[in-house]
């Protein structure tokens, strides 16, 4: 978190808190009241004091105010790299140990405590990557059937051979312990 913020978080420690108006979308684009922000200052501005608090809500720490972040998947959203590895949506690395396929079709990446959405952009490029522990490739759209065996299926990245599961989009906040839709509490913060 910057020094700046600690300093009005120190300075003025009863501002409100904010709800519904900063939300991050399932590319990893940061929004106010649905529309993206597009300032790359603000952006760089808001990964670095993002952060969570004991109950799993995500938000953004703006000076002395906490604005509470709507998830519309996850807290974090990854891109693949050319180094086969994968960055945030705030630049940071994330290593993962299982990669999750939801009811959906959407590809996660999983690691004890967190789980980030693979970006759609990166989804035709990793789906050629899910093999069996062998390397034989699969059909990724057989995956879609939720009878299709996943038992030795894989992501094969630069980084090792995770396994996949399923889940449920439901459980997946449940799992991972975070809280899409944050809502204010009766009794503010001290």
């Amino acid at each position: 978190m910057d020094t700046i913020v600690r300093s009005a978080m120190a300075k003025w420690p009863n501002v409100p808190d904010l709800f519904g108006w900063l939300s991050l979308d399932e590319r990893g684009r940061w929004r106010i009241q649905d529309s993206p922000i597009d300032h790359p200052g603000l952006i760089e501005f808001i990964g670095r004091n993002y952060d969570v608090d004991d109950r799993g809500r995500w938000f953004f720490q703006n000076g002395p105010q906490r604005v509470f972040v709507d998830l519309h998947y996850t807290p974090w959203i990854v891109r693949s790299t050319p180094m086969d590895g994968f960055v945030t949506q705030t630049g940071q690395a994330f290593s993962a140990s299982t990669c999750l396929i939801d009811d959906e079709g959407h590809l996660l990446l999983a690691r004890p405590g967190t789980v980030a959405l693979i970006d759609d952009r990166d989804l035709m490029a990793l789906c050629d990557r899910l093999t069996r522990r062998d390397g034989t490739p699969i059909d990724p759209v057989d995956l879609l059937h939720k009878s299709a065996s996943i038992i030795d299926i894989g992501l094969d990245i630069a980084a090792g051979w995770l396994p996949v599961e399923r889940m449920e989009r439901h459980e997946v906040a449940t799992r991972f312990g975070f809280t899409p839709k944050p809502a204010a509490d009766a009794q503010p913060r001290p």
